[in-house]
């Protein structure tokens, strides 16, 4: 009755002060101190679980409730009295988002003074604690440790100038933290599925097996085999999700996309074919998680990368023209067969490819791959035009690029000679087509002005950012492979 008493009178408090922030300067009376003891013990260990939620809720508002500086010593402080893990690893997670909201005020001069260098380094220290280091009790520690690896990874992404101060610590963690927390999880894992072994062949003779495991204060010699394996099943989840966080620390999307391509011809663009990347490169299966669009993230790494590759063969092109010219035609079919020979590794599994990428959330994807590819090709084919003419080739080069590709997913012929020849006729005709528009009255403003409508809205709707030569009126060429190819 007294703590519900309490409790009520704590929320009554906090409601009168929502409005505003607390100064850090009231801390200094022990009487905060106490009630940080009090409210963190009914959290943990009052028996009423309505009354232990009704204290978390108290206290977020009650950190919430001070400024900057405030929440910062409240939580440096409540990191060396809390000694439940599930309360420590909740804490972190206010102050992430704390951190979060400041990064959102452009890191105004009051957040800067306090989550930055040391202040912010000596508090991250206190969250990347391991105590025996790998033979720390994972399970114990395991929302500390996920909310912990929830924070670094959010400070990795976010933090891109290093305005806390924290690149050199996050750096030196793999010698303090990671490598101790990357073992102990394997040593874990190893342990518990021996544990999961030896409960499945538990024999029903009435033998008593001979297990000694206590997880989460619970006694496996008393609790029915299922209920064993429900308990060790779980524990094996927790370091899974603990190994995924861990390693999305370090793992680039694109050496996973990379790798996932060799499994495609057997998995299809999908995300057995991304887990299956992940684990050739030593990453838990689960990372595929972190590609949110699954089998389109792959499709689109694939239509980028080779985007890019198709660039070296495009200047090996333009090369060879300084001794032997060649006619735009040519260039543009020698570079249109480059292009899909690609996909010939992946010919069986094209289709698919095909279909997903014309899902209306991919469309956007789909198209800005497809005109930055007929953009390059007509750049180094040598198209400098700023007139009409600039339009109805892009648009050329796309309808054969798409024909073409097709065709060649039918086509059975030895080396797809057929998809060659149709690709060879398919542009004779563009190109006729092409002198017929331009020879005669169909080239009118109102035709001009479809076609280029047609590009501005594509590229202003896929917020594409084009490099200079895409604009007809500049003819400076310098391109730039986007960040995640580079990764």
């Amino acid at each position: 009755m007294c703590t519900e008493k309490g409790l009520t009178l704590a929320s009554t408090l906090l409601s009168h002060v929502n409005f505003i922030k607390l100064p850090y300067m009231l801390l200094d009376s022990k009487d905060h101190c106490n009630f940080c003891l009090a409210i963190s013990k009914t959290i943990v260990y009052n028996e009423m679980e309505s009354i232990r939620k009704s204290a978390l809720n108290i206290y977020q508002t009650y950190l919430c409730s001070f400024e900057t500086r405030g929440f910062y010593l409240l939580v440096n402080n409540l990191m060396t009295i809390l000694n439940h893990t599930g309360l420590i690893g909740y804490t972190i997670t206010l102050y992430k988002n704390h951190i979060a909201e400041e990064f959102s005020e452009k890191m105004n001069k009051t957040c800067l003074f306090i989550v930055k260098d040391q202040k912010f380094i000596q508090l991250l220290k206190k969250f990347c604690h391991l105590h025996k280091n790998e033979e720390s009790d994972l399970i114990e520690l395991c929302d500390q440790i996920i909310a912990t690896l929830n924070l670094l990874r959010y400070l990795a992404l976010r933090d891109k100038n290093n305005v806390t101060g924290s690149w050199e610590y996050l750096k030196s963690l793999e010698n303090t933290y990671f490598k101790y927390l990357r073992k102990g999880i394997d040593l874990s894992r190893a342990h518990y599925e021996l544990k999961v072994k030896e409960v499945q062949e538990e024999c029903g003779s009435g033998d008593k097996p001979k297990i000694s495991v206590t997880v989460a204060g619970q006694d496996l010699l008393r609790m029915p085999k299922e209920e064993k394996l429900k308990v060790l099943y779980s524990s094996l989840t927790a370091f899974d999700m603990m190994d995924s966080l861990l390693s999305r620390m370090f793992i680039a999307p694109g050496l996973v996309a990379a790798a996932s391509l060799n499994f495609v011809p057997e998995l299809g663009w999908s995300k057995e074919a991304l887990s299956a990347g992940a684990q050739s490169l030593g990453y838990p299966g689960i990372i595929h998680g972190m590609f949110s669009r699954g089998g389109a993230h792959l499709v689109h790494y694939f239509q980028t990368s080779s985007n890019v590759k198709l660039l070296e063969t495009l200047k090996q092109l333009q090369a060879e023209q300084e001794n032997k010219p060649i006619p735009p035609g040519q260039f543009a079919e020698k570079a249109i067969e480059a292009r899909l020979k690609m996909t010939i590794p992946y010919i069986s599994k094209w289709p698919q490819a095909i279909a997903i990428m014309s899902l209306p959330p991919n469309v956007p994807n789909a198209l800005a791959t497809l005109l930055t590819m007929v953009d390059d090709i007509c750049y180094y084919a040598g198209d400098r035009s700023v007139d009409f003419n600039w339009y109805m080739r892009r648009i050329g080069i796309a309808a054969v690029y798409k024909a073409t590709e097709l065709y060649m997913i039918q086509d059975n012929s030895q080396e797809y000679e057929k998809t060659w020849i149709f690709l060879n006729k398919r542009l004779i005709e563009a190109v006729q087509l092409h002198d017929i528009i331009s020879k005669s009255d169909i080239k009118s403003q109102s035709t001009k002005d479809t076609a280029q409508a047609v590009f501005v809205t594509a590229r202003n709707i896929l917020g594409l950012n084009w490099n200079s030569h895409t604009n007809p009126n500049k003819e400076a060429r310098d391109f730039k492979v986007n960040d995640h190819i580079q990764a």
